[in-house]
C-alpha cells in the first residue's frame, strides 16, 4: 500500500472533506442476541491532521478478505472492490469530536465466518454522495506496507461454535438434529406427520389432545402405528405382531404337517416291510 502521507494528499484532491483514521480500531462482536450478528467499529474522522471532522455524514464501505495486504488496482479497480468475500456500504455520521460507531454486518448480514476466506477486514470511507474512486483505505498499521486491514479476533468465529460445517442445531431443514434429554429424536423431524405420544389401545387414539390431519400415534397394545385423517384414524403399514402370530401358525401347522408325513413314512415302510415277506413266501411256494 502506498505511504498514509502519499495517500492523504492524494486523497486531500478527491475529497472536499479529508477522512483520516486516529486512534481507535476495534471490531468486537456486538453483545446483542444471535438475532443479528455484527461488529462494532468505532473510530475517529479528521478533516486535517489536528482537526476533527465534526457533525459529517459519510459513506463507509467495509469488506471481509482472506490476506491482510491491500493493493490498489488489484483489490480495487475504478473504485469497486474485486475479490472481497463479503462487502456492505452504510452511512455514519461523526459526533463533535468526529467519532463515529458502526455495527458492521447492520446492512447486509455477515456470512458464517470460514476461516480461509473472512480472516481480515477492511474499512474505507469517503463524502457521502462522492464517486467510489474517492473511497479512502482507513489503516490502522501505517508502518507496515503489507498489513492494510485488522485481522478479525477470534471471537467472530465463536458465532460457529455453535455450528458443524455452518449448521446449526435445530429440526428443520439444513439443521443437525439432536438427541434430547431422554436420548431420543424429537418425533417432529420425521416427516410423515405430526407425532404424539403413545397410547395404551387403539379405544385411547379418541382422546389424543390437539390431534389433526397428519398425526401419528404408536398404540402398544397393537404393535403398529395409526395416522388421522382429520375424520378417522387408519393404520399405518401391517399389524407386527399379528404377522408374527400368522408366521407361527404357518409354521404350527407345517409342523404338523411334517409329523403326518413322518408317521406316514412310517406305515409305508411297514407296509413294505409285509409284502416283502409275501414276496418271499410266495418265492419259498414256487420253488417247492
Amino acid at each position: 500500500m502506498k505511504s498514509f502521507e502519499k495517500q492523504f494528499r492524494k486523497s486531500t484532491a478527491l475529497v472536499a472533506i479529508v477522512a483520516v483514521l486516529a486512534g481507535i480500531f476495534a471490531p468486537t462482536f456486538s453483545a446483542e442476541a444471535a438475532i443479528a450478528n455484527t461488529i462494532t467499529f468505532q473510530g475517529r474522522l479528521l478533516s486535517s491532521p489536528t482537526a476533527p471532522a465534526a457533525n459529517l455524514t459519510y459513506q463507509m464501505r467495509f469488506s471481509l478478505w482472506s490476506d491482510a495486504d491491500f493493493v490498489d488496482g488489484t483489490d480495487r479497480v475504478n473504485g469497486a472492490l474485486v475479490g472481497a468475500a463479503w462487502q456492505e456500504v452504510q452511512t455514519i455520521t461523526t459526533d463533535s469530536q468526529g467519532f463515529f460507531i458502526a455495527d458492521v454486518g447492520s446492512v447486509s448480514g455477515l456470512p458464517e465466518f470460514d476461516s480461509s476466506t473472512h480472516r481480515f477486514l477492511q474499512a474505507e470511507v469517503k463524502s457521502n454522495g462522492a464517486p467510489d474512486s474517492s473511497y479512502f483505505l482507513l489503516d490502522n498499521m501505517l508502518g507496515n506496507s503489507t498489513v492494510d486491514r485488522k485481522s478479525v479476533m477470534n471471537s467472530a468465529y465463536a458465532q460457529n461454535a455453535k455450528q458443524l460445517d455452518g449448521h446449526n442445531l435445530g429440526f428443520t431443514a439444513g439443521k443437525i438434529p439432536y438427541l434430547n434429554a431422554n436420548g431420543e429424536f424429537d418425533r417432529s423431524i420425521l416427516d410423515i406427520g405430526t407425532w404424539h405420544d403413545p397410547v395404551a389401545t387403539i379405544a385411547d387414539l379418541a382422546n389424543v389432545p390437539g390431534k389433526t390431519a397428519g398425526s401419528v400415534v404408536f398404540v402398544i397394545g397393537d404393535n403398529s402405528l395409526h395416522t388421522f385423517d382429520g375424520t378417522s384414524w387408519t393404520r399405518i403399514g401391517t399389524d407386527l405382531q399379528a404377522s408374527i402370530d400368522s408366521l407361527s401358525a404357518q409354521i404350527t401347522a407345517n409342523d404338523a404337517d411334517i409329523a403326518t408325513n413322518a408317521g406316514n413314512i412310517a406305515t409305508n415302510a411297514t407296509d413294505i416291510a409285509a409284502n416283502l415277506s409275501a414276496i418271499q413266501s410266495n418265492d419259498t411256494d414256487i420253488a417247492a
